[in-house]
Parts: structure tokens; C-alpha cells; sequence
């Protein structure tokens, strides 16, 4: 997969987590319900490979990895509100 392509299904995936946290910091959020909103396929790797890229990016913290639950923070917040125009 193309830098590019990940980097697209990963802004895709970050956008789900800011919309089902609701735009709020540190909100728990399961990793199977962001993959859902997103719509990418559940089936293949690249939630994982998404979310390992946003990860390794500071754009989403591990809020209990053994539930499958991340948080979006700050840089996170930040790339969402840009794409979409919004004030940081």
C-alpha cells in the first residue's frame, strides 16, 4: 500500500475517532467502532495498518490497548480541525 493510501485510510480512521468522541480530548473509543464509522474493511489490515500509522504519528494514545480502545489528543484534534477548515 502506498504511503499516500495510508496516510488517506488513516485520516479516514482519525476522523471517526474525533467524530465518536464527539470532539472531545481523551474520550475513549473502540478501535471496532471507529473501523465501522470509517468504513474501511473489517476484513482486511488496513484498520490496523491505519491505526499503527496514527500511532506512530502522536495523533491517537492507547487508552487500554487490551480492550481496543484509543483516545484522540491534541495533534490528533489539530489534523481533523485543519482538513476541515475548522479553528484550532
Amino acid at each position: 500500500m502506498a504511503t499516500s493510501g495510508v496516510e488517506e485510510l488513516s485520516m479516514r480512521l482519525l476522523e471517526a475517532f474525533y467524530d465518536l468522541a464527539d470532539g472531545k480530548l481523551k474520550q475513549p473509543v473502540s478501535m471496532e467502532e471507529a473501523t465501522r464509522a470509517s468504513g474501511l474493511d473489517t476484513t482486511s489490515t488496513e484498520p490496523n495498518v491505519a491505526l499503527r500509522y496514527l500511532l506512530n504519528g502522536s495523533h491517537l494514545e492507547a487508552a487500554d490497548e487490551t480492550a481496543g480502545t484509543y483516545e484522540i489528543n491534541v495533534p490528533g484534534m489539530d489534523k481533523v480541525r485543519q482538513k476541515r477548515g475548522l479553528d484550532t
